[in-house]
């Protein structure tokens, strides 16, 4: 089998979406770069609806049923 690797410019919303469907239904290795030095503290709101929960469901990332258990910090570094 041939090696596929990609590399991914962003990590907003839809980078790391691409990144993950890339590598679960094409076997393909994401790299994900993003050029801001670290996660920023806010952001857009993500509403799901419709088709929305749908993917976000077929992708592994729907909650259970119940309170939201609170967020996780992520940390990120930069090589500039």
């Amino acid at each position: 089998m041939t090696h596929r690797n990609v590399l991914i410019a962003g990590a907003g919303i839809a980078g790391p979406a691409l990144a993950h469907w890339l590598g679960r239904r094409h076997g393909m290795q994401a790299t994900l770069v993003e050029r801001a030095p670290a996660p920023r503290e806010g952001g857009q709101t993500v509403d799901l609806r419709g088709a929305g929960r749908d993917v976000a469901r077929k992708m592994g990332l729907d909650a259970p049923s119940g309170p939201t258990p609170p967020a996780k910090k992520v940390s990120a570094s930069s090589t500039q």
